[in-house]
């Protein structure tokens, strides 16, 4: 049987495209579509009557992926935030939200069988593993996905809403050094394309003002992860050479950074300054208040949802996006300014 990945082959596109071309979906030149129809006839292709029957008429009904092995986006802060904004503007449409179980998550079904046989329009991915299997499926179907944080230039399908992150780090480290620091430390999350575009910001800022970069300005933590950025802070601060500021991965993780500085007697600031990143109000309830950099959580969920109902509607101009939401420094008062 002729499928849509051997008329992709055939045409030389993705087998998404194919897809949309043939559901008349949005997005597709009309050069290639043509090139598309013609493969299609001369090929002999039979429609998959599943992925037919589930465009034939709307269920109403929004997919929503919100884990990642060892994290829960419901248990985060921020993730949560952008889908209660979500929720609110899909919800306003008439749309109901299906919230994907963790074990269909990370078993090896396949998700793209499990939305057609959910009948789901739109699939809102706020976090997951987008290097397994079953989500590059879904990415490359004719179900049409937005996702957080998750942009690959390499992907004809990808529709992407995320923080300026390179911006807003480049303004952090910039306050930072602003108020004297030259020896920062940044403790980043994991290598996926925010902690790329984050690092890019804080290498730029460092260069902007003429402070040579060293490898080990960086260090490799995670996201969301109490005990490994506890262990890292202990270990560097047991170190003679001590940078004066230091950069977690993310608000969250600033905690653990309060609790072993507080061990070693370090106060912050008078002895070491200390920054996060997402804005969360834990954050502004520490003592000091954290200087970070504020996520706009309701802006990120109101695009996504906007985008998500304009592919479902095939109004979308657009077969590809990423979206940068611009965030907000917020001082807060655990940098200290140097003399």
């Amino acid at each position: 049987m002729v499928t849509i990945y051997d008329i992709a082959r055939r045409v030389g596109c993705a087998p998404s495209t194919v897809s949309r071309a043939l559901g008349g979906a949005y997005g597709v030149r009309e050069k290639t579509k043509k090139e598309i129809l013609l493969a299609a006839k001369e090929m002999n292709y039979v429609p998959d009557s599943t992925a037919k029957n589930l465009k034939s008429k709307r269920s109403w009904n929004i997919g929503v992926i919100m884990y990642v092995e060892g994290l829960s986006g419901l248990k985060h802060y921020l993730f949560a935030e952008i889908l209660d904004s979500f929720a609110n503007v899909v919800e306003s449409h008439n749309y109901d939200i299906t919230l994907f179980s963790k074990n269909i998550v990370l078993s090896k079904k396949s998700l793209l069988e499990h939305c057609r046989s959910k009948r789901l329009d739109g699939v809102f991915i706020v976090c997951g593993d987008f290097t397994a299997k079953p989500i590059k499926e879904l990415l490359a179907s004719e179900i049409p996905v937005v996702t957080v944080d998750y942009f690959n230039a390499g992907m004809e399908n990808i529709n992407c809403v995320t923080s300026d992150n390179r911006r807003k780090m480049y303004d952090l480290t910039e306050y930072i050094l602003e108020n004297g620091h030259r020896d920062i430390l940044y403790i980043m999350g994991q290598d996926v394309y925010v902690t790329q575009e984050r690092v890019k910001g804080f290498r730029a800022a460092l260069k902007a003002y003429g402070v040579p970069f060293r490898e080990e300005m960086l260090l490799r933590g995670e996201y969301y992860n109490l005990d490994l950025t506890y262990r890292i802070v202990k270990e560097v601060f047991s170190r003679k050479n001590r940078p004066s500021a230091v950069i977690m991965p993310d608000d969250y993780c600033s905690i653990a950074a309060y609790d072993a500085l507080a061990e070693f007697g370090l106060r912050i600031p008078e002895d070491v300054s200390l920054a996060g990143f997402d804005g969360l109000e834990i954050g502004q309830r520490m003592t000091p208040p954290l200087t970070t950099v504020r996520q706009n959580t309701v802006g990120i969920g109101q695009y996504a949802a906007n985008k998500l109902l304009s592919l479902i509607d095939g109004t979308a101009e657009e077969e590809a996006s990423l979206k940068t939401i611009d965030g907000m420094l917020m001082p807060g008062k655990s940098v200290r300014k140097l003399s």
